[in-house]
């Protein structure tokens, strides 16, 4: 009785330990598999876990040498004279420092966005240029839309990133009060002939509603074409405009709106950030400029 009694707790002992072995083989090798398939989403999290910590580390950085540069315009109001010479000899080596730091770094940037460059490969389009705006001669929004999408079919094919620039006459109501309708369509003109100008050789400039310009660039990398909208935004702030050449000069901006064309992006979610920049510098005020990377969820004020 004994015997029987004794034998059935080592029984059930060595089953319970088989089933333990048993559910561990299961769960390795499942999450070995697991891992397998997750592997390509796990590599991409990491990758995009990286970038982001790059970008909140540059923020942090700029914004404490924002903080920095304001300290020390305040401190070049204060009585200097009090400092013991202790105190200005660490401030000349700190300031040496940095200085060396900040070029490194500045360095390595512009290394890289030239590699980034380089590494590119011009896209060459045949517009469409049919129908066109008849007040400015320039595309209309359906030329628009037609060649935006060729532009981010090019870029999918070659991998490269393009952009999209949308400006807006700023007070154009106001304006229209003051000069009339026509006088306004002539201002318009001469900005739309300044744009065109301005603007490099592969870059087509159409015209969408009433008062908005969007210029399309192929093959153009953020900062590249961030650096253009500057030069945009700078050559119409600094234009005289008249609405004919004895005529009084007019006070005339715009307000702009960039967005990067990231391969394999639809054409929609490119026009809505571009358009969300723009909205966000006619908010702002006069010659405003938003910018829209495609890696922030929202568009960056330039000032």
């Amino acid at each position: 009785m004994f015997v029987v009694l004794a034998a059935e707790p080592v029984a059930d002992s060595a089953f319970l330990w088989g089933a333990i072995v048993v559910a561990l083989g299961v769960a390795v090798a499942t999450g070995f598999v697991s891992g397998l398939m997750a592997s390509p989403w796990l590599q991409q999290w990491a990758l995009r876990r990286a970038h982001s910590r790059v970008e909140q580390l540059c923020d942090r950085v700029l914004k404490d040498l924002e903080r920095s540069q304001q300290a020390c315009q305040l401190l070049t109001t204060a009585a200097l004279n009090r400092l013991p010479a202790a105190q200005i000899m660490h401030f000349d080596t700190v300031r040496e420092e940095l200085t060396g730091v900040l070029n490194d770094l500045s360095g390595s940037m512009r290394s890289a966005e030239e590699k980034n460059r380089k590494s590119s490969k011009a896209i060459r389009l045949e517009w469409i240029r049919t129908p066109v705006d008849p007040v400015t001669s320039l595309p209309d929004e359906t030329t628009f839309q037609a060649n935006l999408n060729q532009l981010l079919e090019a870029g999918a094919r070659s991998s490269q990133p393009s952009g999209l620039l949308l400006l807006q006459i700023d007070k154009a109501d106001q304006l229209r009060f003051r000069v009339g309708a026509d006088g306004v369509d002539k201002l318009r003109n001469r900005l739309a002939g300044l744009v065109v100008r301005s603007v490099v050789e592969n870059d087509l400039v159409c015209r969408l509603d009433r008062d908005q310009i969007a210029i399309l660039m192929p093959a153009r990398w953020p900062l590249d074409a961030i650096r253009q909208a500057q030069q945009i935004r700078a050559a119409i702030r600094e234009h005289r405009f008249r609405i004919d050449d004895e005529a009084p000069e007019i006070l005339v901006t715009a307000s702009f709106g960039f967005s990067a064309a990231l391969p394999g992006e639809p054409a929609a979610l490119v026009l809505d950030r571009a358009r969300d920049g723009l909205t966000r510098s006619r908010t702002a005020g006069r010659n405003q400029l938003h910018v829209h990377d495609g890696t922030h969820r929202q568009s960056v004020r330039l000032s």
